[in-house]
C-alpha cells in the first residue's frame, strides 16, 4: 500500500464561542490563523491513482485565504477536508490541521 502526502496552508478566521476556560477566554472572539494542512491519501499502486499536485490545487481552490470558519475547530476542518477528498473517490487516511504550524488536530479514517 502507498500514500501520497499533500501540504498547503491558508489564512482563516474562527472562534470558540463556548470556550469554558478563563485563561484562554480570548478564543471566544474571532481571531486569525494561518492553517497548515497535511493530507495523506491512500494509493493502490506506486504509479499514483491521483497526482498530488492536482489534488493540492483542488484543495487550495476550496480553502481560499480569508476563509470565514465560524466555530469550526481544527478537528472539524480536518474532517471536512477528509470528506471532500473522499467525495472525489479517493481514500483519505489522515488530515492534520495546525494553527500557525504549531497546535491543532488530526482526523483519521
Amino acid at each position: 500500500m502507498f500514500t501520497i502526502i499533500v501540504k498547503f496552508q491558508f489564512e482563516g478566521f474562527h472562534r470558540w464561542e463556548k470556550c469554558p476556560h478563563g485563561d484562554v477566554s480570548f478564543l471566544r472572539t474571532r481571531h486569525r490563523h494561518v492553517f497548515h494542512v497535511t493530507a495523506e491519501v491512500l494509493m493502490t499502486h506506486s504509479d499514483r491513482d491521483e497526482e498530488f499536485i492536482r489534488l493540492k490545487r483542488r484543495l487550495q481552490d476550496i480553502w481560499d485565504d480569508g476563509s470565514e470558519l465560524g466555530n469550526k475547530s481544527c478537528e472539524r476542518i480536518a474532517e471536512q477536508i477528509g470528506a471532500k477528498i473522499e467525495s472525489w473517490n479517493l481514500t483519505c487516511h489522515m488530515v492534520e490541521v495546525l494553527e500557525d504550524g504549531e497546535n491543532g488536530g488530526r482526523w483519521y479514517r
